[in-house]
């Protein structure tokens, strides 16, 4: 009973402090109540956990009370908001249930028996796959009990072998939940994955029905994504790869509904989103680059004055961790001086052949990725001459920078290309499944009028 206390008094103060970062962007509301606490959840691991980073930094030490006291006396500034908030809740918890018909009844129950299953399989083991235990669990423990004094010097001396140089969301979210227990739990802290899924999987949908899909297709294309394999697979097992697809897919499903909308509140979320995703892996930074590309693509004079100061404050995030890194001596290794020295443009050129059959595996491997990839192919040929251009974009375009971004990386990288390919491909694959079936709804939509 205890032990239930905490973790449902973690996920509340994780949401408040969340909920306060929407209630500051969403100035109108805009957003209904339901992914307004999927989003604040989301949105306050990311801060919750960078607050922790530099507060750790600076040898403070990590209590409840602590972490949570900046987003009381915010809450409090913002008092009235809350308020407009509560009014709204309220007003939404009086409305009537909405009826399902038949079909949509029987898309609800496997979307249900979907989730259900995936936090059934969450909690079958401890942590105890590679990653999750070596780069990720690793960290998280060894940061907790090294806080406050050793914090910096933990991770300039100790993660030399497991990554030293990636962001720290994904552990130090894994440090709050153990700072609220108040000890180690390698089958509780496993809690924050499938939460993140769910929490998503509510976003996704109701993103597809404000992009005026209907009720049905919607339900389809959310329980499309919940029963990928790996999609609700990675969502168990305690690797970063799916929460970096979580935040890089809320950026631009938001940035799409930005350009739809004009609403504040999606532009100022996504750029959140993909200062997210930075700071849950390397590759994040492909995700802003894309944030960055189809800013500027979309770029005018109307929109110069609103984008770029947070394009700006993106840029500064990369340049602020990358000093961070360089102080602490902390390099990459597949991205670094010695790479590029012993770059080789012809046998870099070479692999494509192998990158490309791995890539064609993914996209015809049912077992995994059921039909989700066969079916953004069809929406790219079918929608083919609108895929690039606006609203469409918003999706379509990250989608092919992002792979695009991954293919170069492999291209250069000093790893055996056939190790690599089998080791990371799928997963690189898995940050923009969300966004390709997001695309495909759109088009089937639009399609069926």
């Amino acid at each position: 009973m205890e032990l239930a206390f905490f973790v449902i008094l973690y996920f509340i103060v994780t949401t408040f402090a969340g909920l306060n970062i929407i209630l500051i962007f969403d100035k109108d509301n805009a957003l209904g109540c339901v992914e307004v606490l999927a989003l604040a959840y989301l949105f306050g691991v990311a801060a919750i956990t960078a607050e922790m980073f530099l507060m750790g930094s600076f040898g403070i030490k990590f209590t409840s009370l602590l972490i949570i006291m900046p987003w009381i006396a915010l809450s409090i500034a913002i008092a009235p908001r809350y308020l407009k908030f509560a009014r709204k809740a309220l007003k939404s918890a009086k409305m009537s249930i909405p009826r399902f018909d038949l079909a949509e009844k029987i898309i609800l129950c496997l979307l249900i028996l979907a989730v259900s299953y995936t936090f059934f399989i969450a909690f079958l083991k401890p942590m105890e796959d590679y990653d999750s235990v070596a780069i990720w669990a690793y960290k998280a423990k060894a940061i907790y009990l090294a806080q406050p004094k050793d914090f910096l010097d933990v991770i300039k001396t100790r993660f030399i072998d497991v990554h030293p140089d990636y962001p720290y969301l994904f552990p130090m979210s894994e440090v709050w939940l153990y700072t609220f227990l108040n000890r180690f739990d390698d089958y509780t802290v496993k809690i924050i994955f499938p939460v993140s899924y769910l929490a998503f999987l509510l976003i996704f949908y109701f993103s597809l029905k404000k992009a005026a899909l209907k009720r049905r297709l919607s339900l389809a294309m959310t329980f499309m994504l919940a029963s990928v394999s790996h999609f609700s697979l990675f969502a168990t097992n305690g690797y970063a790869d799916s929460q970096m697809s979580i935040y890089c897919s809320i950026a631009f499903i938001l940035l799409y509904l930005w350009a739809k909308e004009k609403k504040r509140v999606y532009f100022l979320g996504a750029i959140f989103s993909a200062a997210a995703a930075f700071w849950t892996k390397n590759e994040g930074s492909v995700v802003v680059i894309a944030m960055l590309t189809v800013l500027a693509v979309r770029l005018n004079k109307r929109t110069l004055r609103s984008v770029v100061p947070y394009a700006i404050a993106l840029c500064l995030c990369i340049a602020g961790w990358a000093i961070f890194k360089n102080r602490m001596s902390l390099q990459n290794d597949v991205m670094n001086m010695e790479t590029f020295r012993h770059f080789n443009v012809f046998m870099s050129f070479k692999r494509l052949g192998a990158i490309l059959y791995e890539y064609q595996k993914n996209i015809f491997g049912l077992k995994y990725w059921n039909l989700a990839w066969l079916i953004f192919i069809y929406a790219v040929v079918r929608n083919f001459k609108n895929t690039l251009t606006s609203p469409y974009i918003f999706i379509t375009l990250p989608v092919f920078v992002i792979l695009i971004g991954y293919t170069i990386i492999y291209m250069i990288t000093p790893h055996d290309i056939v190790w690599h390919l089998t080791t990371s491909a799928e997963r690189l694959l898995l940050h923009v499944l969300p966004l390709g079936l997001f695309y495909s709804g759109l088009v089937i939509g639009n399609d069926r009028g």
